[in-house]
């Protein structure tokens, strides 16, 4: 009794719909991770108790602007200086701008930013608020 000599079936398990299943899933991974990063930066938003707030997280932000304690400016975890935010916002002028601030901010920290806007001709760009 020889049971090498047996005939194969010819059944082959085809990987190909596995691997476009599984560069579907990279992308689809560092998509979100590139949108999840523009709000993750820790800013401690100002309450707002009278204000007219209205909510802006079903609306699509395209620039997402942070303003640190330390006034540092950031989007997308990369720092920038008023010339070069007005430079950046130049491009967006008809895109939606929000301005995620930490509350210990002062308005010097806050006027470069505001002044950015201005000069990209952006009339009114979103504040965030943490609502009481």
């Amino acid at each position: 009794m020889n049971f090498n000599s047996r005939k194969s079936t010819g059944h082959k398990v085809d990987l190909t719909p596995m691997i476009d299943v599984v560069f579907l899933l990279i992308i689809f991974f560092m998509v979100i991770s590139r949108f999840s990063s523009q709000e993750r930066t820790m800013v401690d938003l100002p309450p707002a108790k009278d204000a007219d707030t209205k909510i802006i997280a079903t609306q699509q932000q395209k620039v997402i602007i942070n303003i640190l304690r330390s006034g540092e400016v950031r989007i997308d975890d990369l720092a920038y200086s008023s010339s070069e935010l007005s430079e950046l916002l130049t491009g967006h002028k008809n895109d939606k701008i929000l301005i995620r601030s930490d509350k210990s901010c002062t308005w010097q920290q806050l006027k470069p930013v505001f002044n950015a806007c201005s000069q990209a001709q952006i009339a009114s760009p979103d504040i965030a608020v943490m609502k009481e």
